[in-house]
């Protein structure tokens, strides 16, 4: 795919997804926008392009006050380093338990922090196996 160029049935697309948008909550357009973007970055080379030597976490700090939509995206620029198809049903898993069956947000996002803490254990690990 070209930038810039047409995409078939991209019309088509967009008008189906502008009726969905303006069926949903304005929560529910947030969840949606989040779960874009994590797909986006997963289609992204930076996984590919970064350096093959092991990275650290950001060490982004929780906030107070957090959504869990807030949370995916702090939790994803903090392990940028681990491949988001690893995170990806498992995180929406964790989201699902809270915008369909109405879970707390702060169990949900301790649960969010254990599973990119897990994948970031699993990324070095594997980082330790290369370079043996």
């Amino acid at each position: 795919m070209f930038p810039g160029m047409p995409v078939a049935g991209a019309g088509a697309d967009a008008r189906r997804l502008e009726k969905i948008l303006k069926q949903l909550s304005s929560a529910d357009r947030e969840s949606l926008f989040a779960f874009a973007e994590f797909l986006l970055a997963r289609s992204t080379d930076e996984i590919q392009d970064a350096p093959k030597e092991e990275q650290q976490p950001k060490g982004i700090e929780r906030p107070v006050e957090e959504s869990v939509i807030g949370a995916v995206k702090r939790l994803r620029e903090n392990y940028f380093m681990v491949d988001p198809d690893t995170l990806l049903h498992e995180t929406s898993e964790v989201m699902q338990s809270h915008m369909l069956k109405g879970r707390p947000a702060a169990d949900v996002i301790d649960d969010l922090e254990q599973l990119f803490d897990s994948k970031y254990k699993d990324y070095t690990d594997s980082m330790k196996e290369n370079s043996e």
